[in-house]
């Protein structure tokens, strides 16, 4: 791919817009990138003239009217990104834990209290327990920042993707990684049901923190149903695959830390 057409992907990455609205103004840009090309400039100079992807999103967005997602939007689109942001944590927990155990005793699948054996303690060493420090973090780290990276570099998240809708901020622009941080604070202190309810009274359905940061969600295309069936599916097995982790952990005796 040429570093022209990486540049056409970069800008249609950023625009909030029907499929439409996109093609025909990727299309305009491709002519006057063309006219500068036709004129004597190299593919990079054409670049660099033409600016950041998100600049020549953001300068689209400000020519055409938002059209802001509802509620009901929004809150499928969060229930996917809850549900992604934590199903990685169970899966991770069977890699971090359970494997590692298995590795250094593979008799712990089979002496657990599932089959009603009275089984010794179990016993954790020092690098179990870095991977089981490992887990912990990374499970901190996507629940906490999950939604605000996501945003920040791409507009939306995986929920808001399938759900076709996008943050930006109110005049059309994208948002900054700050901006991104702030519109979250409710969800980190747990009052986002009080926060979301701001979505019905303002005309720009809001949240009360979206009117803080100053930023609002629009539509952006369709619902992807592929998208969102493919998670599903992903989702199922994940699940079957944290349930199987929590059973197993619910049989497993009481651990002793061997760490010195």
């Amino acid at each position: 791919m040429s570093k022209l057409e990486h540049f056409m992907r970069d800008v249609r990455l950023h625009l909030a817009a029907t499929g439409m609205d996109k093609d025909r103004f990727i299309n305009d840009l491709r002519d006057q990138a063309q006219e500068m090309i036709d004129s004597g400039l190299s593919e990079h100079q054409v670049v660099e003239k033409l600016g950041p992807p998100r600049e020549v999103a953001a300068d689209f967005m400000e020519t055409r009217p938002l059209e802001y997602a509802n509620i009901f939007q929004r809150f499928f689109a969060f229930i996917l990104d809850a549900a992604i942001s934590t199903m990685f944590v169970f899966p991770g927990l069977f890699l971090f834990l359970l494997i590692p155990f298995g590795i250094s005793d593979p008799e712990i699948f089979s002496i657990t209290r599932w089959n009603h054996v009275s089984v010794p303690a179990l016993h954790i060493n020092g690098f179990e327990l870095l991977l089981l420090t490992i887990g912990g973090v990374m499970a901190i780290g996507i629940a906490l920042l999950y939604f605000p990276i996501m945003e920040y570099m791409f507009g939306w998240t995986l929920g808001k993707k399938v759900m076709g809708i996008r943050v930006l901020r109110e005049d059309g622009s994208p948002i900054g990684l700050g901006t991104a941080f702030i519109r979250r604070l409710s969800y980190y202190f747990d009052i986002l049901a009080l926060d979301a309810i701001f979505i019905l009274f303002t005309k720009t359905k809001q949240r009360a923190f979206d009117r803080v940061a100053q930023t609002v969600v629009v539509k952006d295309g369709e619902p992807h149903v592929l998208g969102l069936l493919l998670f599903v599916f992903v989702a199922i097995v994940f699940s079957l695959i944290g349930i199987f982790t929590l059973f197993f952990l619910s049989g497993m005796p009481e651990p002793i830390f061997d760490i010195l």
